[in-house]
């Protein structure tokens, strides 16, 4: 997979957030968002030090605050 350019995430979460909206915007409890994290954290990819501390992975350009997100998954089926 290439690096996603700043377009690419654009589109990109504008489409996961159109599909979060029309699922009445669920949250993933909280085991599932640690879960979630750990699995990032781990992840080669991600940069904590990325978007002000939140971080962010290199590969796809998924934040921290995707994984909130309950219709989101990961683009490089880490989750």
């Amino acid at each position: 997979m290439r690096t996603m350019t700043l377009l690419d995430m654009a589109k990109n979460f504008t489409k996961a957030m159109a599909i979060w909206a029309r699922s009445g915007f669920p949250m993933v409890e909280e085991a599932e968002f640690k879960k979630r994290a750990k699995i990032c954290s781990d992840c080669p990819h991600w940069c904590d030090c990325a978007r002000g501390g939140l971080g962010r992975c290199d590969q796809c350009g998924c934040t921290r605050g995707k994984l909130f997100v309950k219709t989101a998954c990961c683009p490089i089926k880490k989750w």
